[in-house]
């Protein structure tokens, strides 16, 4: 199976409450990654910007994205944090349910709303 997560296994273990060590359940946390990574395409492929003909699709911005799921290696960290919350919800729901998942879910859902928020919603509302 080829990982394709924004985030390492071990942030999603840290978060689970599980020794790095312990490998007996990589393979469902490399699940878990990549449906996270998978669930935060969605939530960000509204803000996908398209490259104007005749400039350079890449940006020194760190929250400029073209298309996902996102490039190896322009994958800014804030977006691996958000990731592995959002894995270890699913991580906890599917393998775990004796432990509550919903909290890091939450948190991952106020990341992420936050980072759209501050680099993307850039409108303004007028009241009549």
């Amino acid at each position: 199976m080829v990982y394709e997560g924004y985030c390492t296994i071990n942030q999603i273990k840290e978060r689970c409450l599980i020794l790095l060590s312990d490998t007996s359940k990589d393979t469902q946390l490399e699940e878990c990654g990549t449906e996270a990574s998978r669930h935060v395409d969605e939530l960000i492929r509204a803000y996908i910007t398209v490259p104007v003909d005749g400039l350079p699709a890449e940006s020194k911005e760190p929250f400029i994205f073209h298309q996902v799921p996102l490039t190896v290696g322009k994958i800014p960290d804030q977006i691996g944090y958000i990731t592995a919350d959002f894995g270890a919800a699913i991580f906890l729901r599917r393998y775990m349910p004796a432990k509550y998942g919903g909290e890091w879910w939450t948190v991952a859902l106020g990341k992420i709303e936050e980072l759209i928020r501050s680099n993307w919603y850039k409108g303004a509302f007028e009241f009549v």
